[in-house]
């Protein structure tokens, strides 16, 4: 986690520890000591490995400002293990809604979230493209398919007649699509067990795209 914090706090602090050592609690009093310090939220960065550890952090501090703010005791704890000022329910209360209104430049999220919004941020640095994403396995798998259909589009007619022998090998049940994209799969999988450095041949080039 990275913040501008309060005097005596380290800026950045890595948490490492088992599942259910109270992590998320110790990054909710953080994240909570940051705010009340009046660290702006958008300064605040939290990130771990899943979406549903990173949704937890955020309603974690959500739930403890909202308890602090309708229970004294509550708020005596967040005083304690948070921020001096928070042991007054108003304080939380106040913090609370100040936190509701800013919450969209809350920074809690993934490792692949934040390294995306960085990739985006400075794609013509990093060779990529306008508009880029990330290929999920549907699209690969579409990619190739769109692959070989071109590939069989100009095709002369009599080396199609012989590859569909080839590929069907004396049987009319196959799917003709399907197996050459089987092969097709499998040729990278050698290629890519030959040389490990090779060029992805499914990876996208922007040679032409000139980093400024």
């Amino acid at each position: 986690m990275s913040a501008s914090s309060p005097a005596g706090r380290p800026r950045r602090e890595l948490v490492l520890a088992s599942a259910g050592s109270g992590k998320t609690y110790h990054l909710s009093s953080r994240i909570i000591e940051l705010l009340a310090a009046g660290t702006p939220p958008g300064e605040i960065l939290a990130s771990t490995f899943t979406r549903k550890a990173a949704g937890e952090i955020l309603d974690r501090v959500l739930a403890r400002l909202a308890e602090g703010a309708s229970d004294t005791e509550m708020a005596r704890e967040l005083g304690k293990s948070a921020h001096a000022l928070l042991a007054d329910p108003a304080e939380c209360r106040s913090l609370l809604a100040r936190l509701l209104t800013d919450l969209h430049q809350v920074n809690v999220g993934t490792l692949d979230s934040f390294f995306a919004r960085v990739a985006r941020s400075f794609f013509q640095e990093l060779g990529l493209a306008p508009g880029w994403t990330f290929a999920d396995k549907p699209t690969e798998e579409r990619l190739r398919t769109e692959a070989v259909q071109a590939a069989l589009t100009g095709i002369d007619r009599s080396e199609l007649v012989e590859l569909l022998r080839l590929v069907n090998r004396g049987s009319a049940t196959r799917q003709v699509h399907d197996a050459l994209v089987k092969i097709v799969d499998e040729l990278v999988r050698i290629r890519r067990q030959l040389d490990p450095a090779a060029t992805d041949p499914w990876s996208p080039h922007f040679s032409a795209i000139e980093p400024r």
